[in-house]
């Protein structure tokens, strides 16, 4: 856990949202509960996500790559196997159109590029999170398969386990209370 004098967000986070390091102290939650809420919230379900089925969908390498894995790198917590693939949606997007120049640069450029309408939620990772389920419910209907994850190199870069990481908390938190 953070110093309390220590700012816990980032700038970029904090000007990007309506969190505050205060929040966060006061209602953030320990990665080990955030990971056992998922596999509850999943169980609750009836989905195993230790099924190869399984799919993670995310909004580009960033929660993954550079935010759970060094987090739990550094706090020297086991993440299950499924943690360590991925479909990036920006990506996915660009396959299904058959693109290969742009990638998309935020889930509302792909909302509009494929003409579906923005969620009316007022919490920005709520509306992202019912944005992508949109958007994946979207690519499936058309025909596009899940079926090329990317991987997570679970050799670290010498450093890596040393960045703090606000953001998945977050992500993890307002996914869990999305729905």
């Amino acid at each position: 856990m953070a110093d309390v004098n220590e700012n816990v967000l980032s700038d970029q986070l904090a000007n990007e949202s309506v969190l505050t390091d205060e929040l966060i102290k006061q209602a953030g939650r320990r990665l080990e509960d955030a990971l056992r809420e998922f596999e509850s919230y999943c169980s609750s379900l009836h989905i195993d996500p230790h099924n190869s089925g399984f799919r993670l969908v995310t909004d580009g390498q960033l929660p993954l790559r550079q935010c759970l894995h060094p987090e739990a790198c550094r706090k020297e917590i086991d993440l299950p196997s499924y943690y360590n693939s991925f479909h990036d949606i920006r990506k996915e997007v660009c396959r299904f159109l058959g693109k290969t120049e742009e990638t998309p640069q935020s889930v509302a450029d792909i909302l509009e590029y494929l003409q579906i309408k923005p969620e009316a939620e007022n919490e920005f990772y709520k509306k992202e999170a019912k944005d992508m389920v949109n958007i994946v419910q979207r690519l499936l209907l058309d025909g596009h398969r899940f079926d090329i994850p990317e991987t997570v190199n679970l050799i670290l870069e010498p450093g890596i386990c040393k960045e703090p990481t606000d953001e998945l908390f977050k992500i993890i938190d307002e996914l869990l209370h999305t729905w």
